[in-house]
């Protein structure tokens, strides 16, 4: 935008419009008085119509639209023969109008791409807490966002959180899934719905894949999703991850050296063909863990990503600090500008975060429950050791206490063998994971009046704020979490 038309519509009394306009992609004009002067034209109305020029309508009169909205203030919306839906919005300064701002918006395709990645985004994401996660579009050669590329951040028990990165939908060899926005946006949204069901489940990464993409190839035959799925553990500071037709995510690490996981890639949702596999990597402190997905996957090799890496930090106090991941985020999409990355594509950095500021570090103690008599006595005592030395409330204490006396209980009447006790402290919550050799996942029932058993799990539901149980190897996990703050002044 030029300093002369900045100038303008300061004059005009919004100073800050000229800015904000001229970020829009979308032709965008002011026009000024009852004579609709062109009081200023950002650079995409400039290159679609011309400098200085009017619009043709389809069946109405530019001039007299303009007329109609600054006489009536109130807006109106107008079509040309091209396929452009033309926005026409008052402007008003101390309650009279004084202009009308006009803004083209193309429909057809090119739209409904926009439209599907705005669905996509995620309006609310999760905010894990021990993560930060960095999400960036970089846009292809023809201006679509991203490509129609998409991620998911998705909130697991135990403090787990999956991170989903895919690509807008494939036709399979089939002709019209790829080609009708619709039905893309349709497939999607049924392969993003199937994903996160089965993560409810807390299904590993391959079985989320391999099931999501049953339920797409049952619903949208033909069509077909690339994705990623990844889980970070913060207990094991660990990464899992599977891919169904995605590139493998990379690892950053603080010395400037990048891999990209050794992850042979399944099928693509919807497509026949063996399960992928899964690759689990540690994620240590600094650490950044990078998906790709579009066209970038190939436009970015590890040794220029571990370049990047190596910027110096923004603070020369911290020379030790790794870059910031916006700041990494910026340099790493300058560098797949649209020459080299043509289809576009998502980028999206993971980092495990360090402590919030009044919160000590995440603490953590195991108990290995096979070794010795008596489980269920030797986890009471164990639990009421760490949760007093962590200064846990009282009431609470009790509370969890009697969870894991529960939990352990139960899987020593079931026969199943309670092998592990983990706790874990971080700032906001308090998890409690009992590992047993069993394969059955627990439900609660309903239990007779005069039963004496069977409302075990209907008790944790009670006392615990989370809880659930997911499949490892050799058994399961049963875990809970309870909502704790510290006490001002203790950690």
């Amino acid at each position: 935008m030029s300093t002369e038309r900045a100038e303008l519509l300061g004059a005009l009394g919004w100073p800050a419009l000229g800015d904000a306009l001229g970020r829009v992609p979308a032709p965008v004009a002011v026009t000024s008085g009852p004579g609709h002067e062109l009081a200023y034209a950002n650079d995409a109305y400039t290159r679609e119509f011309g400098a200085g020029a009017y619009p043709r309508l389809g069946g109405e009169d530019f001039l007299s639209v303009l007329d109609g909205v600054y006489r009536s203030g109130l807006p109106y919306q107008a079509r040309s023969g091209d396929p452009l839906i033309f926005v026409f919005a008052p402007l008003r300064a101390e309650g009279a109008v004084w202009g009308v701002l006009v803004i083209a918006i193309r429909s057809g395709a090119e739209a409904a791409a926009a439209a599907l990645h705005r669905t996509l985004v995620p309006l609310s994401p999760p905010d894990p807490e021990d993560l930060d996660v960095v999400a960036h579009p970089v846009p292809g050669t023809s201006g679509s966002p991203a490509g129609g590329s998409w991620h998911d951040v998705i909130t697991l028990g135990a403090g787990r959180t999956a991170l989903v990165a895919a690509d807008p939908p494939g036709d399979g060899g089939h002709p019209g899934a790829a080609a009708d926005p619709a039905a893309a946006h349709a497939v999607t949204a049924q392969a993003r719905a199937a994903l996160r069901a089965y993560a409810r489940l807390d299904l590993p990464p391959a079985e989320v894949l391999e099931q999501a993409g049953a339920v797409l190839a049952d619903l949208a035959a033909g069509a077909t999703v690339n994705a990623s799925y990844t889980v970070f553990d913060p207990a094991e500071a660990s990464i899992t991850a599977a891919s169904a037709g995605q590139a493998a995510p990379l690892v950053l690490y603080p010395d400037g050296f990048g891999e990209r996981l050794k992850l042979a890639a399944g099928p693509p949702l919807g497509a026949v063909g063996e399960p992928s596999a899964e690759v689990t990597a540690l994620l240590p402190d600094g650490a950044t863990l990078v998906l790709l997905t579009g066209g970038l996957a190939g436009a970015l090799d590890p040794a220029a990503t571990g370049e990047l890496a190596l910027a110096t930090p923004a603070d020369p106090a911290a020379p030790s600090d790794p870059v910031s991941l916006d700041a990494l985020c910026r340099r790493i999409a300058a560098r797949l500008a649209p020459e080299h990355a043509p289809d576009g594509g998502t980028l999206l950095l993971i980092r495990r975060r360090s402590p919030r500021p009044g919160h000590s570090g995440a603490r953590m103690i195991e108990l290995a429950l096979s070794d010795g008599q008596e489980p269920t006595r030797r986890a009471r005592a164990f639990c009421h050791g760490a949760l007093a030395t962590w200064r846990v409330p009282d009431q609470q204490r009790e509370d969890i206490v009697l969870v894991v006396s529960e939990l352990v209980t139960n899987a020593v009447v079931h026969g199943e063998a309670a092998r592990r006790l983990r706790l874990r402290r971080t700032g906001v919550r308090i998890v409690v994971e009992v590992f047993d050799s069993g394969h059955r996942m627990p439900h609660p029932r309903a239990a007779a009046l005069d039963a004496e058993s069977g409302r075990g799990l209907h008790l944790v539901a009670k006392l615990a704020d989370r809880w659930g149980a997911r499949p490892v190897t050799g058994g399961k996990v049963v875990w809970c979490e309870f909502d704790h703050e510290p006490a001002p002044g203790r950690t």
